[in-house]
């Protein structure tokens, strides 16, 4: 399946090439409005659970079906080598199912473009990276804190994200996606939220001017196209463990 890729704020959006652009258009719209209104409901570096609630809120409002939120979270081993770009894989990988494999050579495919289209890095990093301790109340504070999303939507306009939260003691700088570290390096749980949900174009469109005059400009400097490579990178299927 081929996919159009853009960075829509802290989330990296996957659409069907076989949607139509008007219906691509309602998807970014709907995904950075209810992403917006999250934000100005609590901060997702300091309450991530509470963010996702904000936002499948949002997603309702905007009139997308959600039929799923699952959320789990694990402490890595200590031993354990990862990257973000890894650790959005492989917490992907575990929940797609018909076609997994090719959807998730896309991701790495759209993860390794990512690296090297700046202007949509710069975008991604700044609403997925906090490098201050806005938040923190203990005396050592985390290094980096990461909120991230990817998304992919069929050409129904089903849709699985994945949103990952995590602190580190690590600073990440330009290198957010593809520095490695250990499990030593993550202070804390790594939290993991899945949703599916269906975007219903029909209702959609009933409250489509109300979302585009909450969004105003927000679109021109928070929604950027990522080029893909025909070829994947090497290290993006490599096993980090």
């Amino acid at each position: 399946m081929d996919y159009d890729v853009k960075v829509v704020a802290g989330q990296l959006l996957l659409l069907s090439k076989s949607l139509t652009p008007e219906h691509k258009e309602d998807v970014v719209q709907s995904l950075l409005f209810a992403q917006l209104y999250a934000n100005s409901r609590t901060d997702k570096f300091c309450q991530a659970l509470e963010w996702d609630k904000y936002q499948v809120k949002a997603l309702q409002e905007a009139r997308w079906i959600t039929t799923l939120v699952q959320t789990r979270s694990n402490q890595p081993s200590p031993r354990q080598v990862m990257s973000v770009s890894r650790l959005l894989t492989l917490q992907l990988g575990s929940v797609l199912e018909d076609g997994g494999s090719v959807r998730l050579d896309a991701v790495s495919r759209a993860l390794t473009a990512l690296t090297r289209t700046p202007l949509a890095r710069q975008v991604f990093d700044e609403a997925g990276l906090m490098r201050t301790a806005m938040c923190v109340t203990e005396d050592s504070a985390p290094a980096s804190r990461v909120s991230l999303q990817v998304t992919l939507v069929d050409p129904a306009a089903l849709a699985v994200s994945i949103h990952i939260g995590f602190k580190a003691r690590v600073a990440f700088a330009d290198d957010l996606l593809t520095r490695r570290f250990s499990g030593l390096d993550v202070d804390g749980d790594v939290v993991t939220t899945v949703t599916r949900s269906e975007l219903d174009i029909p209702n959609y469109a009933r409250v489509r001017s109300k979302i585009l005059s909450a969004l105003g400009t927000q679109q021109e400097t928070l929604v950027v196209e990522v080029g893909i490579p025909l070829v994947p990178a090497e290290w993006a299927g490599r096993s980090e463990t």
